[in-house]
């Protein structure tokens, strides 16, 4: 067991003191016994005073309080989700307050139906102050109405979807992010005189705004730019697997033709890279997201580039829109956070 300092121990008193005052009124008795449980379990619990992060600041003092934050995103072992996380229980973290990840264990390759639903009502049962949401779809949206019935506060990070629960949206501008993308490789298909015609976009789900917005943005700037021949391709679940299929798939459709692919996530845009290898074509590739192997990619100029979302800014003003709310302040409906273009020249 790791050693913690005394001023922890000392914030713990303060906290259990905190949150103790409310046993004296007989109507929250269960649910302040629940959050006194609750808190225990987090603070010893907390990845900051576990083995691997047990090495302190002498003069670094730590307060856990405030607020508990509930998170669900998309499972754990994709790289966006995983920074947008972290960024998360930082901000969280550094307002003195906690973040639980609902979806920190799940493995690949998805988040069930049946788990997404459910995760509204852990929330209730946790007793959260607030909720934070990403990675949902028309089909899965309503799952958030079982919080009506609550004081807790809804923000959405990076899925635009319209519900009357929904305070506010925290979000990539996907729709600046994907006509940037398209404007991007428009100029690098006549840099390097591509005669074809055809333009592949590979997005997530169809159910998913993100994805249609993504396709659907790069397709009309395409078509304002020239006389593409633009093909949308949804990969399921977002599968980097589906995305190499149907990217394989569209290449031996129409060869030499596809001047240019679009892949609007992280895993299609790799799959992308490992298709025109296999098919023997020479598209020009541009990416959304960037990951380690992205970034190799494009020094090697496999990719011509790719367009980034901010995740650390992007969980820190979530959880600022959070606070407000808790605050009793009004937010924007929509936090739109710009994306960045990433080249071989800017890496």
């Amino acid at each position: 067991m790791c050693l913690v300092k005394q001023q922890y121990f000392s914030s713990l008193v303060k906290n259990i003191a905190k949150h103790s005052i409310f046993f004296f009124n007989s109507h929250q008795y269960k649910r302040s016994a629940q959050r006194f449980s609750l808190l225990c379990a987090l603070i010893f619990s907390n990845p900051l005073y576990s083995q691997e992060h047990s090495k302190v600041d002498d003069d670094q003092t730590t307060e856990i309080g405030g607020a508990v934050i509930g998170y669900s995103g998309m499972f754990n072992q994709v790289d966006y989700w995983i920074k947008l996380a972290k960024s998360l229980r930082r901000e969280a973290n550094e307002r003195n307050s906690v973040l639980l990840n609902y979806t920190e264990n799940i493995k690949p390759p998805k988040i069930s139906y049946k788990e997404k639903l459910s995760i509204p009502q852990k929330a209730i049962s946790d007793n959260v102050d607030g909720l934070i949401l990403g990675s949902l779809s028309d089909e899965t949206i309503h799952k958030v109405d079982i919080l009506k019935e609550t004081n807790i506060p809804l923000v959405l990070v990076n899925t635009d979807i319209e519900h009357p629960l929904v305070r506010s949206t925290v979000m990539t501008n996907n729709h600046l992010a994907s006509t940037l993308a398209a404007e991007f490789l428009h100029e690098e298909i006549k840099r390097k005189q591509k005669t074809g015609v055809t333009v592949l976009i590979v997005t997530g789900d169809q159910g998913n705004v993100d994805a249609r917005t993504r396709a659907d943005s790069a397709r009309r700037a395409l078509s304002r730019l020239g006389g593409y021949n633009v093909q949308v391709l949804y990969a399921e679940n977002w599968d980097g697997k589906n995305a190499f299929d149907i990217t394989l798939e569209g290449l031996q459709e129409y060869g030499d033709d596809v001047a240019g692919i679009f892949s609007a996530f992280a895993p299609a845009s790799i799959a992308a890279t490992v298709a025109a290898e296999s098919s023997n074509t020479e598209p020009v590739i541009m990416g959304f997201d960037c990951n380690i192997v992205m970034k190799k990619l494009i020094r090697e100029e496999k990719l011509v580039g790719t367009v980034m979302q901010d995740t650390s800014l992007m969980g820190k003003k979530a959880v600022e829109v959070m606070f407000k709310l808790l605050e009793g302040l009004e937010v924007d409906r929509r936090v739109y956070i710009d994306p960045i273009i990433l080249t071989k020249n800017t890496i």
